[in-house]
């Protein structure tokens, strides 16, 4: 079966879980009134941030970095799925 990753801009605060074996991104702090953030599953939350940032997405034929970077030029988060991932 293959690995499945959504990325969607909703709440402005950055977000990256797993759930039932698929990636989701939360992403919209580009400058709006942040967001507040409620983790209502711990184990399936990785990465909860209530900062302004963007994401910079590099692809190539073997693999997708998601980086995510405040505006101070802090990291935030960074994940990287290869494509052996898929499977």
């Amino acid at each position: 079966s293959r690995r499945q990753r959504q990325m969607c801009i909703r709440d402005s605060f950055y977000c990256r879980a797993c759930r039932n074996g698929v990636t989701y991104i939360i992403t919209a702090g580009g400058g709006a009134h942040l967001s507040s953030v409620v983790k209502k599953d711990k184990k399936e939350v990785d990465v909860v941030k209530r900062v302004l940032h963007f994401c910079e997405v590099t692809v190539t034929t073997q693999s997708m970095k998601v980086r995510a970077v405040e505006f101070s030029g802090e990291e935030a988060d960074s994940v990287e799925f290869s494509k052996q991932d898929r499977n």
